[in-house]
């Protein structure tokens, strides 16, 4: 030991040079680690990472960037990343204002389309930072790389969704005053064709005149049906039962010289969504398929418990565990480009003639197979036709106990020209009284006149406060409204209302009659479809509701069943149109 020490003490200098040594050692190996570390971090990025010399040339890439871009540091480790990623979407001037920026020493941020090892094009946004020796030489790059084009999607998808809201507002508005229009146009042709002759020439220009109405009213509900919110008549029903109800109809709906085939899946197939709105999202694509084909073809309609494409990402968790139900329809017209299908779901984009159609068909069909959380996917070419096939969840064997086999109409229907409606008011004689409350003049005119030829007294009031005035003026005992009206107690028999009525609303008014007393029946009359009625409103108020533009048909039911005359008041008189045919229908009201 004495010895060792005696050596070390005759060597200081070497003592000296061990521990610096040791020291550089343990300093080598800590920013080893240390390089290590950040290696490893930068490999773990989720960005992509190119570290380039000052020349531009590729030193080293991360794994995002082989992901990104689908070439590997190997392919291009000393070319510069322009040589490989460039695309052509940026000009010689886009470059040589970021090299001038980087080589001035300044970090350089920017967004630019690259193009993949593949081909395919991607968005990236990217910031280029320069290192700097100890003596302040730029000495390399270092490039990091965001891919944008999942995010570019989702802004692209968001600003449709606003041009489509906004679209959807402009619909239902439009749609309103409309129908205002349209329930005029058609009462009036109804009571004008009642009174001619039937081998009159000038009923026959009237009745072309009312199918014409007919086709607005058709016109109007695709409208109100791609604008409207809130809740919907869902039900569970069997696709199938739906889809062959109206195979008796689609013959003459397809024409002659188109073949029709139907291929249905053998066990039924439930879903849940409102069947009306199925009922529409079928005709349309029925009608679009016969329009492909003017020159004939053949249209196929089936069914199946298929799945939509890339299931699992596209109905996650519970959806996917109830499986799937597929509506193809497929014709053999004339197809679509590229550039035709990509914008055939958008509103008022129709490849038709103008006058022939409104855009409005597949951008509604898309909202609503949407809403019911389905999907509906479309595959055309040109001179190959086109497929759409639509995707709804299948429900549930446990909740399909109470299948409702599908109530609705037929698809389309006829119904015989309009006939003077019976005046026989069961009551002994004794004319029921109507309150009718409408803003709108001609809309009032129209109706009174309507409902005098029914065989109803009528009383008219154009806003709510008037309406409440006249019911408020009948209660007091000795001063009626009109000389020698008996209202039965200071009661109407009935009460005809708007919904939408300036100050206050018709729902209002009678929710106050209400409050007052005043029990008679209600029948609530609306151009914007159920929506404008709260849920639960019908039934709180035990009103019926009326859609316009009403038929002097609708018109009859409706007021015979809300008195009592036809059955249940609590109801909601539905029709569908579609080129000149008609059919009437009831439907339980929400």
């Amino acid at each position: 030991m004495a010895l060792t020490f005696t050596l070390l003490g005759l060597f200081p200098a070497a003592t000296v040079a061990l521990g610096l040594l040791l020291q550089r050692e343990l300093t080598w190996i800590h920013a080893r680690d240390k390089l290590r570390l950040q290696g490893s971090a930068l490999e773990a990025a989720a960005h992509s990472v190119v570290i380039t010399d000052r020349h531009g040339a590729v030193e080293w890439v991360n794994g995002a960037f082989t992901e990104l871009t689908g070439w590997t540091l190997e392919e291009v480790q000393g070319r510069n990343p322009g040589d490989v990623l460039k695309s052509g979407y940026q000009d010689d001037r886009f470059y040589r204002e970021m090299w001038q920026t980087i080589l001035d020493g300044r970090v350089w941020r920017g967004r630019l389309t690259n193009r993949r090892k593949d081909g395919s094009l991607y968005l990236e946004e990217q910031t280029i930072t320069p290192v700097r020796s100890g003596g302040g030489e730029i000495t390399h790059f270092i490039g990091i790389k965001q891919d944008l084009t999942e995010a570019r999607s989702l802004e692209e998808q968001f600003r449709q969704a606003q041009k489509l809201e906004g679209v959807a507002l402009l619909a239902g508005g439009a749609a309103h005053d409309f129908n205002n229009l349209l329930a005029v146009i058609n009462t009036s042709l109804d009571l004008a064709i009642q009174e001619l002759p039937s081998d009159s020439d000038l009923k026959e220009d009237l009745v072309r005149a009312r199918e014409a109405g007919d086709r607005g009213r058709h016109l109007t509900r695709q409208l109100l049906t791609y604008s409207r919110r809130g809740e919907r008549s869902t039900q569970v029903f069997d696709l199938n039962a739906l889809v062959a109800q109206a195979m008796a109809m689609f013959d003459r709906l397809v024409g002659r010289g188109l073949h029709l085939e139907l291929d249905l899946h053998k066990e039924r197939l439930p879903v849940r969504m409102d069947p009306n709105e199925f009922e529409q999202v079928l005709m349309n694509l029925v009608i679009n398929a016969r329009d492909a084909m003017e020159s004939g073809g053949t249209l196929t309609i089936r069914s199946s418990r298929e799945a939509p494409p890339s299931q699992d990402a596209l109905s996650p968790g519970e959806m996917g565990k109830r499986g799937w139900v597929c509506l193809e329809v497929r014709d053999t017209g004339m197809g679509m480009d590229e550039d035709t299908a990509s914008r055939a779901f958008e509103p008022f984009f129709t490849t038709k003639p103008a006058g022939k159609g409104t855009g409005l068909g597949l951008s509604t069909v898309h909202r609503v197979i949407d809403e019911a959380s389905g999907i509906i996917t479309l595959e055309s070419g040109v001179g190959e036709g086109t497929t759409f096939r639509i995707f709804l969840p299948r429900e549930r064997r446990a909740e399909v106990r109470g299948l409702v086999p599908f109530p609705g109409p037929n698809l389309i229907g006829t119904t015989p020209a309009p006939t003077a409606p019976s005046l026989s008011n069961g009551r002994g004689g004794i004319q029921p009284h109507l309150l009718l409350v409408e803003d709108d003049a001609t809309i009032r005119r129209t109706a009174e006149r309507a409902l005098r030829r029914m065989g109803y007294r009528v009383s008219i009031a154009s806003s709510a406060e008037e309406a409440e005035a006249l019911v408020e003026g009948w209660r007091r005992p000795g001063t009626p409204d009109r000389p020698g009206l008996d209202v039965g107690g200071g009661s109407p028999d009935l009460i005809l209302t708007d919904v939408e009525l300036p100050g206050m609303s018709g729902a209002t008014l009678v929710q106050r009659l209400r409050e007052s007393g005043i029990r008679s029946p209600v029948l609530f009359v609306t151009g914007r479809g159920e929506e404008e009625i709260h849920p639960g409103l019908l039934t709180d108020l035990e009103a019926g509701l009326l859609p316009k533009p009403f038929t002097m048909e609708e018109l009859e039911t409706a007021t015979r069943e809300a008195l009592g005359e036809g059955g249940a008041s609590n109801r909601t008189v539905a029709s569908t149109a579609e080129e000149g045919d008609r059919k009437e229908t009831l439907r339980p009201g929400p």
